[in-house]
């Protein structure tokens, strides 16, 4: 890849959820050297016995979670982190973090106008027959059948349901509590909460440069 080639392949991967995030979502993203070049070292104590790339994603990630807090205004010294290892975001915030090889994003919005919110990202590649029998149920096979991506992009949009899920209702979901249908025209997706019939979640995706993104922002009743 010649340097021009490079210089558009990081532009694209940094502008990948800031173009599926509506105006209430503020989301900041880095990639390569970027993203490892301001690790938070506040938050190395959380990972000091993880393997070196898991302590760089996670010190990575905290980096962007504060640089998006301070872009509205509700920065905080210290983020707690919860059992689930998630952060514990300020009172009042949504957030939601991801990394993928060298990418990293963050995303949040105030609660006020935005309920849910998760956001995810991962390699643009096939998933395997293994992996899709779990992942992929009822009519979701046929639209894994499609494309080759079309698991990844499953997965990836399950991933950023789970993650919206989570902060609001305190519980996890399995890849069967979540039925997806997906408009490939406009590249978005609604997931319907099967533990909760009346609950509808809408997303976005996108793919650039090998990797895949989605994500879940709306308001609504919680």
């Amino acid at each position: 890849m010649n340097d021009n080639s490079r210089s558009k392949a990081v532009t694209d991967r940094l502008g990948l959820l800031s173009r599926l995030a509506s105006s209430d979502v503020t989301v900041v993203e880095r990639f390569g050297a970027t993203a490892w070049a301001d690790l938070d070292q506040r938050y190395a104590s959380n990972v000091q016995r993880a393997v070196r790339k898991r302590q760089r994603d996670h010190m990575a990630g905290r980096s962007c979670a504060h640089a998006a807090l301070a872009r509205i205004g509700r920065d905080v010294p210290h983020l707690g982190i919860l059992p689930s290892g998630a952060p514990d975001w300020p009172k009042g915030v949504r957030g939601s973090i991801t990394h993928c090889s060298e990418y990293v994003a963050c995303a949040v919005s105030e609660k006020s106008q935005t309920d849910w919110l998760g956001i995810d990202a991962e390699p643009a590649e096939p998933i395997s027959a293994e992996v899709a029998q779990v992942v992929a149920h009822g009519h979701e096979h046929e639209w894994i059948s499609r494309a080759p991506l079309n698991g990844c992009i499953l997965f990836c949009a399950k991933e950023a349901v789970f993650k919206a899920w989570y902060p609001v209702r305190q519980t996890s979901l399995d890849f069967s509590d979540a039925s997806l249908e997906f408009n490939a025209e406009d590249q978005t997706f609604n997931a319907r909460i099967l533990l909760d019939g009346s609950l509808n979640l809408r997303g976005r995706w996108d793919v650039s440069d090998g990797i895949i993104a989605t994500i879940v922002a709306q308001a609504g009743p919680s």
